[in-house]
């Protein structure tokens, strides 16, 4: 039986703002670079393989609160956008300027393992700790935090999901009062800093 603290989707762990505090914590004590690259990860919602392009192509960043993906940034078989604008708050911003001045990624089941363990180690556990857990995780945490859906359309097109897969995937999460509390000085300014 699932333990039912553990936020899970479709085997892609969905963490709560202190699980994600605590699993920060396990990758800076490990490796301050890997716990930056952990911060672009999230503060972006960009699947693995987009943030490995966007490394080798930081022109896609214009400076401030967007990132332009074109297609050969996605180049996924069921695409529902050719291209998308990633949207950015000030968090996202210095998180991608930190991430592009420095080191690539690992590979893929590398950083699998990384999420494993900062998981165990932060005391969180293990299960369903993988590189799809930082975009799940963000997309959950904006929808939730906008229950009103004021900002719904940005969210999806930010993430280049549908109205089906963002609302019908994101917002069904078990998250509590507390949960919306502690998300607030992560999404704060999301999405009003990307139209400055």
């Amino acid at each position: 039986m699932q333990n039912i603290g553990i936020i899970e989707n479709n085997g892609v762990r969905i963490l709560r703002p202190w699980e994600f505090a605590a699993v920060r914590e396990e990758a800076a004590r490990g490796d301050k670079e890997r716990a930056l690259q952990l911060d672009a990860l999230t503060f972006t919602g960009m699947r693995y393989i987009e943030m490995e392009r966007f490394h080798a192509h930081p022109e896609w960043f214009n400076g401030g609160y967007l990132i332009h993906l074109p297609k050969e940034a996605i180049k996924k078989v069921k695409i529902k956008q050719r291209s998308r604008y990633v949207r950015l708050n000030e968090l996202g911003r210095k998180a991608v300027i930190k991430f592009l001045a420095g080191g690539q990624l690992p590979g893929r089941k590398g950083w699998d393992g990384l999420m494993r363990a900062w998981g165990r180690r932060a005391g969180i556990g293990e299960e369903a700790m993988c590189s799809k857990t930082t975009r799940k995780t963000w997309e959950s945490w904006l929808v939730y935090f906008d229950r009103k859906g004021k900002n719904w359309p940005f969210i999806m097109s930010s993430q280049g999901h549908t109205s089906e897969t963002s609302l019908g995937h994101y917002a069904t999460f078990p998250f509590v009062g507390k949960d919306q509390v502690e998300m607030a000085p992560y999404v704060r300014g999301w999405p009003e800093d990307s139209m400055r």
